[in-house]
Order: C-alpha cells, then sequence, then structure tokens
C-alpha cells in the first residue's frame, strides 16, 4: 500500500515543497486532493524523515491510492507543437512522421493536464487565420498566453498568433524609444503594442482589420492595464485608407507592418504615415536579403537600408525576414 501525506490545503504548497527538496515525494504517484485536505504520495519507509522534515507541520501519514503517472512513451519522434495555455497545437505535416494515436500518446506523456490537441491545417483569408481541428479533448474557445510577464487572450482560430514572434515583440519594445509615436498597421492581438507599452512611455496606434482582432487587442489592453505606461489607441480600418487622414501624414517616428505576404503592397502607405528620418520594420517572405531589397526599390528609391534578420523559417530556403528602413 502506497503511504501518502495528508495535510489541509493550506499548507499544501509548502510542505510539497519540502518533500521535493529532500527527496522524499514519490514522483511515479499523482498529488491528489479533496475539498479539506491534500494527499502527497511519498517513498517507502521514510517515516522517520518525513518527521523531522514535517515537524513544524500538521500531518498524517495514511494509506492512499494514487493515480499513477503516466511514463513517458519513447517513439523515438518527439513532435514539433505549440503549446498555448492549456492547448496544444500542431501542425498537419506532423502526421507524415506519427500516427495520430502516437501523437496523441506523445503529446498528453508531456503534457497531462491539457484540455485539447488540435491539427492546424491551413492558414486562411486575409486575416492569416489558422484552420484548426480538433484532434483530441474538448473545443476550447480561447486561451491566455504569456510573454515576458505579459497575458494575452488568444480567440482560437479566429486571430494570428504565433509565439514564435514573442522574442520579435521584445526586440522591438526594446530599441523604441520614449515619447515615440508608433503604429503598427496589423497588429494582431496587439502583441507589439502592448509590449512597447509596457517599456516606454509612447504613444502606440494598433489598427487590424479584423473584427476578432480588434476586440482582442482591446481585452488584452485590459488585461495588462496596470503593467502599461504608454498609451494604446485602436482601430479597426483597412490600412489603406490611413492616406485619407491629413493629420496622420508623416505624423509617426516608427511603423510596424507585419504581413509577410503582401507588407510590400502597402509601401505608399508606410511613407505617408511615416516622418523623415521614421523607421519602418517591413516583415516579408523571400529567400535572401538581395532579392527582397530589389523589390523594395521597385516601390519607392525613399528608403534606406538600416538593419535586416531572419525571423522565421517559412518553408524549405524561403523565410520571413525583419527588415529595418529608414525613410529619407
Amino acid at each position: 500500500m502506497i503511504k501518502c501525506v495528508k495535510v489541509y490545503r493550506r499548507y499544501a504548497s509548502n510542505v510539497l515543497a519540502l518533500l521535493k527538496k529532500h527527496g522524499l515525494l514519490n514522483r511515479e504517484y499523482k498529488v491528489s486532493h479533496d475539498k479539506e485536505y491534500v494527499y502527497m504520495p511519498v517513498i517507502q519507509g521514510s517515516d522517520d524523515e518525513i518527521r523531522v522534515v514535517l515537524r513544524d507541520f500538521e500531518y498524517e501519514l495514511v494509506d492512499c491510492l494514487p493515480e499513477k503517472r503516466r511514463k513517458h512513451r519513447d517513439y523515438g519522434y518527439i513532435p514539433s507543437y505549440d503549446l498555448l495555455g492549456d492547448v496544444v497545437v500542431v501542425r498537419e505535416n506532423v502526421l507524415e512522421n506519427i500516427s495520430r494515436e502516437q501523437l496523441v500518446n506523445t503529446i498528453l506523456d508531456l503534457h497531462p493536464n491539457i484540455k485539447a490537441i488540435y491539427i492546424k491545417e491551413k492558414t486562411i483569408d486575409e486575416f492569416r487565420l489558422p484552420k484548426l481541428k480538433l484532434l483530441w479533448g474538448v473545443e476550447v474557445g480561447s486561451v491566455v498566453v504569456k510573454e515576458y510577464g505579459l497575458l494575452f487572450k488568444i480567440m482560437l482560430g479566429k486571430v494570428y498568433y504565433n509565439k514564435r514572434l514573442s522574442e520579435e515583440h521584445r526586440r522591438i519594445s526594446i530599441i523604441s524609444g520614449e515619447n515615440e509615436k508608433i503604429i503598427d498597421l496589423f497588429s494582431g492581438i496587439g502583441g507589439f503594442p502592448i509590449h512597447i507599452a509596457s517599456m516606454h512611455k509612447a504613444f502606440i496606434l494598433a489598427n487590424d482589420l479584423n473584427p476578432y482582432a480588434f476586440v482582442s487587442i482591446i481585452d488584452n489592453i485590459l488585461l495588462n492595464k496596470k503593467k502599461l505606461i504608454g498609451n494604446i489607441a485602436v482601430t479597426r480600418i483597412d490600412a489603406r485608407e490611413f492616406t485619407n487622414f491629413p493629420s496622420l501624414k508623416e505624423y509617426f517616428d516608427r511603423l510596424i507592418a507585419n504581413l509577410p505576404h503582401k507588407s510590400i503592397e502597402y509601401m505608399y502607405v508606410y511613407d505617408y504615415l511615416l516622418r523623415k528620418n521614421g523607421i519602418l520594420h517591413l516583415y516579408i517572405i523571400g529567400k535572401n536579403l538581395e532579392d527582397l531589397l530589389e523589390r523594395i526599390s521597385k516601390y519607392s528609391d525613399k528608403w534606406v537600408l538600416e538593419k535586416a534578420a531572419k525571423v522565421l523559417d517559412y518553408a524549405p530556403y524561403t523565410y520571413i525576414y525583419r527588415v529595418d528602413l529608414i525613410k529619407r
């Protein structure tokens, strides 16, 4: 029979930490609880050590039947996936290397407390929405993820989100300046604006045409309001329409254009909105930087390259670049 330390729930976190520290927790079994007590499985024959370690706590050592932990199955292949809150998203091509059953079992071994596993079949329409198919679990409408202590609510299948861009959100926020006027034309859930506003007393205009993204930006501002020192305004209009506002002509110091498939089509909008010597962060898909710079030059000769970097792999020999340009 397995032995468990039975303690009041109010003591549970401290007792659990001590049992782990002294190697007394039996990790083959799960910790359980009821309304009043927590039951922690312990190593057989450790009664005397437990008595010493937990001398300052009120507890009982009782017989118990804890649930055994699932052992990791070694299939020789761990799929690439994104863990978003209590949901895992796996790209469809993963199923070329592993069966559905093996995929589910492997993910559950690694993350036994998740609620759902989705297959991302493709990205659709102008809003870059992921088409998600439930593989295991229950349908989940939204999740909350964390980036550098900031919280973001994601409406699954209704907004674009790529957790691999969290470093990019932070990088742009670090190089942004105090009192800058910044516009993010294709803001998604508000990653760039919220990161920037958490670090700088700047003004950021966050725009996205997707109605769900528009709502998400507002939700995420509210989620992080105690951490924001900058101001964020939110709009939902076609980026081209900004050229109809004379008051915004050459108004902004910095512009973020994260729409890799089509960002180059809006070069005249960036020119309209950015002041002289303003900075454009252009996210664009290409095979190499030389090709990208040639394409950009066909749209305008007003831009000087400051810096460029590969941000994400997109396809074999094809990447998403961030090209930092200064307006002449």
